[in-house]
């Protein structure tokens, strides 16, 4: 069987994405620059409308391949992607942003885009405040779909959402009701912990977060009655997580001494003693094998730079 050039349909067009920016060196304007990223992204996506599947993923790489080999600096690609246009606004970052958002296969080639831009010198302050000037203009028809998405249980869109709130530290898109909303048993785990990290960022009551928290470990563990292992269950990494926050952080340290308290008992979902007991007749051999790692402070979901949850 013969191999296809994937991801394009003939080697014309591979040709022509590839050596897209070759007639540009870092000695051209940016305005030149921002203009030929604009044409480049618009031919990425026409090749992806009319079959070349992958193609639309080139807007990311080529252009960040040819930043690098033509050794762009910090104030080069900052004039190129932060500076927006005097007239329309047009701002060639908001356009990647907007673009990701409509396909949510592209949230984690924009996240490595943007740690790369920043890694070269472009300001993350200035990524947070495009981020933060486009959510607040088009809150409501983002906030919509996430509904939406929760709704039909499209997991892969709500997860985008989120993690965008996370990562660029936008906390004006969702109230504490929305969260509640994605804290629930239909959801998948990454979802799940994305919204503890934005209840706790927003500096919500934390008794509240660990009760609907406790609440769906509850639920969900009812709905395997014969199962004593629950890292098999849904939520295993949600419980993870929080295992993590609450042995190795202060984050939750006052919180779930309260909780306990007012319980009047220690024995919820939320105590790893109590759901994964080690060393004891009633501990499994996978229920170890997460205390192992609990133990050893290997963190399956980064907590940020310094355990704050920020990640640029």
């Amino acid at each position: 069987m013969s191999e296809s050039p994937f991801p394009f349909s003939n080697n014309r067009q591979k040709s022509e994405i590839f050596s897209y920016f070759d007639g540009l060196n870092k000695k051209n304007k940016s305005s030149s620059w921002i203009k030929k990223i604009n044409d480049f992204w618009d031919f990425c996506m026409g090749e992806e409308a009319q079959g070349n599947k992958g193609a639309i993923k080139c807007m990311f790489s080529v252009v960040l391949n040819n930043l690098k080999s033509k050794e762009m600096d910090g104030v080069k690609l900052t004039e190129i992607f932060i500076t927006k246009e005097p007239y329309t606004n047009f701002n060639l970052y908001e356009r990647l942003l907007d673009t990701s958002l409509k396909d949510s296969r592209l949230t984690n080639r924009l996240i490595s885009f943007t740690e790369e831009i920043i890694k070269r010198g472009v300001k993350r302050e200035d990524i947070l405040s495009i981020v933060a000037d486009y959510l607040d203009n088009n809150r409501k028809m983002y906030k919509e779909k996430l509904m939406r998405c929760i709704k039909n249980n499209w997991n892969q869109e709500v997860y985008q959402i989120l993690l965008y709130c996370v990562v660029f530290e936008y906390s004006n898109l969702l109230s504490r009701d929305d969260i509640k909303n994605v804290i629930s048993i239909d959801m998948d785990d990454y979802s799940i912990c994305l919204a503890t990290i934005i209840w706790i960022r927003n500096g919500w009551e934390i008794h509240e977060l660990l009760s609907i928290l406790d609440e769906i470990l509850v639920e969900i563990h009812k709905s395997y009655p014969e199962n004593n292992d629950r890292m098999r269950e849904k939520f295993w990494l949600t419980r993870y997580f929080l295992y993590y926050l609450i042995d190795h952080t202060d984050i939750l340290t006052e919180g779930i001494n309260e909780y306990y308290e007012i319980k009047n008992t220690r024995e919820s979902e939320l105590n790893k003693e109590y759901a994964i007991p080690k060393n004891s007749s009633s501990s499994s051999k996978i229920n170890n094998f997460y205390n192992y790692l609990l133990d050893n402070k290997i963190p399956l979901i980064q907590l940020g730079k310094n355990d704050d949850f920020v990640y640029l």
